[in-house]
């Protein structure tokens, strides 16, 4: 009686690890945990939000519709329901990726690769979200589309800059007379050739290790998962 008492036990301590790991909010601080959810989806999307800090013996079950992104420092791990999946057994191994942009263009995959030149920031000028900015890091506009002059100028007044892509340019550097403070920032961006107007929000955030998921866990503590899942789609192989 008291084995089969201790079976019971130890099946239902499997299957509520999920309810332990959805209260574990990853911050920067944990950038060592083990597995870093970064999407989710479904009804798993209730108990399992993006933040969340698993450890990789965890057992998961996903309904039908359930989707799960999970990232480690080897890379990112996606999981679909309907499944029970033990993530130290599961037969998916991680997909190598590396969410950052580096000076002169370059990418570097996490695992097996020679040491990247300095991270910088990419800013989409068209994007409706709000953008996290590393403080410390080079920042740059991404060209956007047919985009190739705009005006940038701070919602709160003050000066503007004038951007121009020349023909080859996939980004410039941020007008360097238009400060980014601590918090968050808003800008005015005007197409100089169709005279449309959009806005972006960008928040500077303290520097992080160049770590996938020290990087990832700050934008989503700081409210850019948006921008997280972009980068994540612009860097997949």
């Amino acid at each position: 009686m008291l084995f089969g008492l201790i079976d019971l036990w130890g099946a239902r301590v499997r299957t509520e690890i999920l309810a332990i790991a959805a209260v574990m909010a990853c911050v920067p601080a944990c950038a060592q945990a083990d597995l870093l959810v970064v999407r989710s989806a479904g009804v798993l999307a209730s108990r399992i939000r993006a933040g969340t800090n698993l450890p990789d013996n965890a057992v998961v079950k996903l309904q039908q519709g359930d989707f799960l992104a999970l990232l480690d420092n080897r890379g990112i791990r996606e999981l679909r329901g309907p499944a029970i999946v033990n993530l130290a057994e599961a037969s998916a191994p991680s997909k190598p990726i590396s969410l950052f942009d580096f000076e002169g263009g370059q990418r570097a995959v996490i695992a097996g690769s020679r040491a990247p030149k300095a991270p910088v920031n990419t800013i989409t000028p068209t994007a409706s979200f709000v953008q996290c900015v590393i403080d410390g890091w080079q920042t740059y506009l991404v060209r956007a589309d047919s985009l190739v002059a705009y005006q940038v100028k701070s919602a709160s007044g003050g000066p503007d800059a004038m951007v121009q892509f020349d023909e080859y340019d996939r980004r410039v550097k941020w007008p360097s007379g238009l400060a980014l403070r601590n918090g968050l920032n808003s800008f005015r961006i005007r197409d100089a050739k169709s005279g449309a107007e959009s806005s972006i929000g960008l928040r500077v955030v303290p520097s992080v290790p160049v770590s996938n998921m020290a990087y990832a866990a700050t934008l989503i503590a700081n409210g850019c998962d948006e921008q997280l899942l972009e980068s994540m789609e612009k860097h997949a192989d």
